[in-house]
C-alpha cells in the first residue's frame, strides 16, 4: 500500500491522471495475459496521449464558443440521398491533405442565397455586417440564454434573427411579432433559410366550438415530418394576448345594490373587493379575462417604495403600514 501511495503521489506530481486512474487495472490485465512491462507501459502511454488529445480538443471547442457543435456522426445522410456517404467518410481520413489536393463542395444555396443580390453585392446572401451580428447574437444566446438586437430600419434585423435561428439549429422555432408583419416574417424565413417552412398560428385556446389549437396541430405536423426539420411558427402579438389561456381565479360574491342582485369579485388571497379605476366594484368577469390582472387592494404589511423595496424610517428600520396586495387574479 505504501509503494502504491508513493507511486500515486509521483503520478500526480508528473500530471499523469490517466496513468493514475488506470495503472492498477492495466497491471492486473497485463499479469493475466502474461504481457511484459514494455507492453504494459505502452498501453498506458497510449491511453494517456489519447486522453490528452481529447481534452485539448474539448478545451479548444469550448474556447471557440461555437453556437452549435456539430459532428459528422450527427449528420443524417437519409435527408440527402444524392450525397455519396462512403465518399464523404473516406474524406475524413484526410489523405487529400497529405496529397495536397483541393476539395470543392457544391450544393444547395446557403442563408439568403435564394434572394436577389442587393445593389453592390457580387452575389446574394447575408451582408458581412449581418453575418458578424448573427454570430455575435448566437454566441450571446449560448452563453447568457438571451440577446437583444437593436438597429436602424433597413439594417436587416429580420434576416439576422433568422440567421441566428439557423446557426443555433433552434427548430422548431417560435416568432412573436405584430400582426401586420406576420406575412413578412413567413416570406423572409422561407427566403433566407433554405428548406424552412413558416406557418402562422392564429387560433389558440378555446372558441365557441370548443378547443381550437393551431399550436397542437403545428407540433403534430412537425413530429410527423410534414413541415420538415426547419419549421418556424409565427404568432401575432394580438393572437398571443387573446389566446393565452389565462383563467380568472377571482371569487364571486353575490350582493344587493338598491334592491337589485349583483355579483362582485374579490381577491382569493386577501378577500377584498376588486375596484375599477373609478373605485367602483367590478361586476363583469370579462374584465379579468381580457388581460392579466393583479389585486389592487391595500393590505397590512411592510410598506414598499416605487422600486418594490421596503420603506425605511430615519433609523433605517422597515415601516409597517399598508401595501398593495398585488396577488395574481389569474391562473
Amino acid at each position: 500500500m505504501e509503494e502504491n501511495g508513493l507511486l500515486d503521489s509521483y503520478l500526480r506530481h508528473l500530471r499523469l491522471p490517466t496513468f493514475l486512474k488506470n495503472y492498477r487495472q492495466f497491471s492486473t490485465d497485463a499479469a493475466g495475459k502474461n504481457l511484459d512491462h514494455t507492453r504494459y507501459l505502452l498501453a498506458l502511454a497510449e491511453l494517456e496521449v489519447h486522453q490528452r488529445e481529447h481534452n485539448m480538443i474539448q478545451h479548444r471547442v469550448k474556447a471557440a464558443h461555437f453556437p452549435v457543435l456539430k459532428e459528422l456522426a450527427d449528420f443524417d445522410f437519409s435527408l440527402l440521398p444524392s450525397l455519396n456517404k462512403a465518399e464523404i467518410l473516406d474524406l475524413t481520413r484526410g489523405e487529400y491533405l497529405q496529397k495536397r489536393k483541393s476539395i470543392i463542395f457544391v450544393g444547395n444555396p446557403g442563408l439568403g442565397k435564394t434572394r436577389k443580390a442587393l445593389p453592390g453585392q457580387v452575389e446574394a446572401g447575408l451582408l458581412p455586417t449581418q453575418k458578424h451580428a448573427a454570430i455575435a447574437v448566437a454566441r450571446a444566446i449560448r452563453q447568457h440564454r438571451n440577446a437583444n438586437l437593436q438597429g436602424e430600419m433597413g439594417l436587416g434585423k429580420t434576416t439576422i434573427a433568422l440567421a441566428v435561428i439557423d446557426l443555433l439549429d433552434a427548430y422548431p422555432a417560435l416568432i412573436l411579432c405584430p400582426p401586420h408583419l406576420v406575412p413578412k416574417w413567413i416570406r423572409e424565413a422561407e427566403e433566407v433559410i433554405p428548406g424552412a417552412k413558416g406557418r402562422e398560428l392564429r387560433r389558440i385556446g378555446k372558441g365557441e366550438d370548443g378547443e381550437i389549437n393551431d399550436v397542437r396541430k403545428f407540433f403534430n405536423d412537425f413530429d410527423a415530418g410534414r413541415l420538415g426539420h426547419k419549421a418556424i411558427a409565427m404568432v401575432a402579438s394580438t393572437s398571443a394576448k387573446m389566446g393565452a389561456g389565462l383563467q380568472p381565479i377571482v371569487r364571486a360574491k353575490p350582493v344587493k345594490v338598491k334592491g337589485k342582485a349583483q355579483v362582485i369579485y374579490t381577491c382569493p388571497h386577501c378577500g377584498q373587493v376588486q375596484l375599477d379605476p373609478q373605485n367602483i366594484p367590478i361586476t363583469e368577469i370579462e374584465v379579468f379575462q381580457k388581460h392579466r390582472s393583479f389585486c389592487n387592494a391595500q393590505v397590512s404589511g411592510w410598506e414598499i417604495d416605487r422600486d418594490g423595496r421596503r420603506k425605511l424610517d430615519k433609523d433605517g428600520n422597515p415601516v409597517w403600514g399598508t401595501r398593495p396586495c398585488a396577488a395574481p387574479l389569474f391562473d
